[in-house]
């Protein structure tokens, strides 16, 4: 493993929080590594284990824990990656890049055509949500601080909404 990262999720389980807004099957059992981020280089593959060799450089989850040194992870859930890549740039990756995934393309099922509002936009979750959504075809719509509005232009947002100075409805049309 070469890194991982913070994510809230890591937090509300360090903090014994309230566990009800993680989904059941993601509940912790403890003991718990903390940790669902990774990146890094794949030392041994299991015998079952296609696509990915000794040496390849990899990014995923791993719901398991991955603040250690080493960790074993489940094939399905990483992905080999280009070894140009800077493995500790990409570790903070996997975890918005599937909550932004799962809340336009999986449950919001975005389209061409569809109007689409990322709260947050220059936040990592909003920064992935506004690359998918326009990947599908939808106009979109996000709320950020004026500092990130040509940023997230290039990112693929149609309306950067100054969410300090403009009521996101009004732009909207609504």
């Amino acid at each position: 493993m070469v890194a991982t990262s913070i994510n809230h999720i890591d937090l509300v389980i360090r903090k014994g929080e309230n566990f009800s807004t993680i989904p059941k099957e993601q509940q912790p059992s403890f003991p718990h590594l903390l940790g669902i981020d990774v990146s890094g280089v794949v030392g041994k593959v299991g015998r079952a284990v296609e696509g990915l060799r000794e040496g390849d450089h990899v990014v995923g989850l791993n719901r398991t824990g991955t603040y250690a040194e080493y960790i074993t992870a489940n094939p399905i859930e990483i992905t080999k990656v280009s070894e140009e890549l800077d493995l500790e740039k990409i570790a903070g990756f996997p975890v918005v890049t599937a909550a932004a995934w799962s809340a336009t393309i999986k449950n919001g099922q975005v389209k061409a055509n569809d109007r689409v509002l990322v709260h947050g936009g220059a936040g990592g979750v909003g920064q992935m949500a506004i690359q998918f959504a326009k990947k599908a075809g939808a106009i979109v719509y996000t709320t950020a601080s004026k500092r990130n509005r040509e940023y997230l232009l290039s990112l693929g947002a149609d309306v950067v909404i100054d969410y300090q100075t403009t009521d996101f409805t009004a732009d909207m049309g609504y």
